[in-house]
């Protein structure tokens, strides 16, 4: 398919054309008309000179003139009179100097069709190299890191097609570009948080480890001791087992793998991990709603979201307080409703619980600040909202809610 300027160039071409053959037409008919004009003078006269001359013999004159029809020449008249040829004829000069002039038009024709031609070709030969210098200063300056040039073309053809595709092209080169400098700023600032995390535990058990060093420390202080360097070691394998788990998340290497589940038991086995803690508070688990409730989910990582949310809760709820799950379920999604009466989150920590290695002022030495950032990753990648509504000392409630896909 030819595109726009080809054809304009084509259609140019043939309106030359059209001009040349209507040229040539005009200048042929012009030609003709010279032609009779000349014929016609020189045989009026030629009869006004004979009917001059012979005035008594007009009528046989007129009626001999009339009456001529194509016969053989007598040529011996002619050359009696030094006519030996066509070219010696002076009747014929004018003829000559008309054929003369149509060859010159003929010529200067043919010239002026190359140069409108050539000076076309030219022009657009011109334009076309115009376009792809601007399109090589633009992939120079895209090769340079400079992104914010904007060389779409709105016009139809080839080249136009080709320069918004490469300025396409660069859009999302410099996305890749903007997308892997904020990678490498993710990782630094993990890689910082992760140390710094790390550091704490240790710490400690450098210290603990030189207190051990001492001959003189008596045997229960020893285990003591050794009892806290495990609890250490603990908080390290979970901290680095945990941010394994959000690097995968984050990197989009897990694969979520859906199943169909009653909602009470995916709060059943997400209590599991914290039962003994609950019992030891002494606090108090209920869960209301709709018992024939069915979820499609990845269950482990389901499971994995829900204990962060539930030891949230139970970390921050006073012995002997209550923690209320709610299920509910309609055409447009599943919620699960977690409520408890503990301490509440401060007004400013609120909008920040969810950011990775956040602490607010409530939180426990322990706290690392990840669970819950966790969890929101994980209930985002199954098309899940996770919201937060607390006030001091009047608790905190957790709003999870799973849309269903075929809505």
């Amino acid at each position: 398919m030819l595109d726009k300027k080809r054809k304009q160039f084509l259609l140019f071409e043939i309106l030359v054309f059209i001009f040349c053959i209507l040229f040539t037409m005009i200048s042929t008919n012009i030609f003709i008309s010279l032609y009779q004009k000349n014929i016609y003078e020189r045989e009026g006269t030629l009869l006004s000179n004979l009917v001059n001359k012979l005035p008594n013999q007009e009528d046989e004159v007129i009626e001999t003139y009339q009456s001529l029809e194509k016969s053989e020449i007598n040529t011996a008249i002619l050359e009696k009179y030094g006519y030996s040829s066509f070219e010696d004829l002076d009747y014929f000069e004018s003829v000559k100097q008309a054929d003369f002039s149509l060859i010159i038009c003929q010529i200067m024709l043919v010239i002026i069709i190359f140069l409108i031609l050539n000076i076309t070709y030219l022009c657009y030969q011109r334009y076309q190299d115009k376009k792809l210098k601007e399109l090589e200063k633009y992939l120079l300056a895209v090769l340079g890191g400079n992104y914010n040039l904007d060389i779409r073309d709105y016009e139809n053809g080839i080249l136009s097609s080709l320069k918004n595709d490469v300025y396409k092209m660069s859009i999302l080169l410099k996305e890749d570009k903007e997308h892997a400098l904020e990678q490498q700023k993710y990782l630094e600032s993990v890689l910082s948080d992760i140390s710094h995390q790390l550091r704490t535990p240790l710490t400690s058990m450098y210290v603990m480890n030189d207190l051990l060093s001492d001959n003189k420390m008596k045997e229960n202080q020893k285990k003591e001791i050794l009892k806290k360097n495990r609890a250490q070691l603990e908080r390290i394998e979970w901290l680095i087992t945990t941010l394994l788990k959000m690097s995968r998340i984050d990197s989009g290497t897990i694969t979520f793998k859906t199943e169909t589940i009653e909602a009470r038991k995916i709060i059943t086995k997400a209590l599991e991990p914290i039962n003994i803690p609950l019992e030891l508070k002494n606090q108090t688990v209920l869960v209301v709603g709709d018992k024939k409730s069915i979820v499609k989910l990845d269950i482990k990582w389901t499971v994995e979201a829900f204990v962060n949310i539930l030891k949230n809760a139970h970390e921050h709820t006073q012995e002997g307080g209550m923690i209320i799950i709610k299920i509910t379920d309609n055409p447009l999604f599943t919620e699960f409703l977690m409520k408890d009466n503990g301490c509440g989150i401060e007004k400013e920590d609120l909008p920040h619980i969810f950011e990775r290695f956040y602490k607010g002022k409530n939180s426990s030495n322990e706290s690392i600040g990840i669970g819950l950032n966790m969890s929101q990753k994980i209930i985002q990648k199954e098309n899940g909202t996770i919201t937060v509504k607390s006030e001091k000392g009047k608790g905190t409630i957790f709003t999870v809610r799973f849309y269903k896909a075929d809505v």
